[in-house]
């Protein structure tokens, strides 16, 4: 179960990275992705919500979607930790971390869309939904690694009382 989340997991953060790298590039060279109507991507995409400084938030995105794709591949290896400074940090919970991280600030950019703007962007909301699903499933990649690295008389009494 474990390796196909995972891999689903990847191919969400590939699909991210196509989307948000179409969108940066369309930024990055001055052309708004072509959206047709009821969508407002030019609004979206050129409003003072869409940088942070001069870095398109896509770009932000293209970096999160990168690294989850990094997590992905890490997780379908069975990769079950890694060193960061001193310490080691087991995958499964970075995964669930940033898959939070990333739902949260998706909902905030709905927000600013839907209430503050009024314009919706096709490309911004196909890669909420990314990230929804992506959250999902680092939801679920959490709990199979929590079960999987539980001593197998804590599953079978842990499964009995579900």
């Amino acid at each position: 179960m474990k390796l196909f989340l995972s891999l689903i997991l990847t191919v969400l953060a590939m699909l991210g990275i196509m989307d948000a790298g179409y969108i940066t590039y369309g930024e990055l060279s001055g052309q708004v992705p072509n959206c047709q109507p009821p969508f407002s991507c030019q609004t979206v995409l050129d409003s003072p919500w869409s940088k942070v400084g001069l870095i398109p938030l896509a770009a932000f995105g293209l970096i999160f979607y990168a690294v989850m794709f990094t997590f992905g591949i890490l997780s379908f290896m069975d990769v079950r930790s890694i060193s960061i400074k001193k310490h080691k940090v087991p995958v499964h919970v970075l995964i669930v971390v940033l898959g939070s991280a990333g739902m949260l600030f998706s909902m905030w950019l709905i927000f600013v869309m839907g209430v503050i703007l009024k314009a919706w962007c096709l490309y911004c909301l196909l890669s909420a939904i990314n990230c929804s699903m992506i959250f999902i499933l680092s939801l679920l990649l959490f709990r199979t690694a929590r079960m999987d690295s539980e001593p197998t008389d804590t599953k079978d009494s842990y499964a009995m009382h579900i």
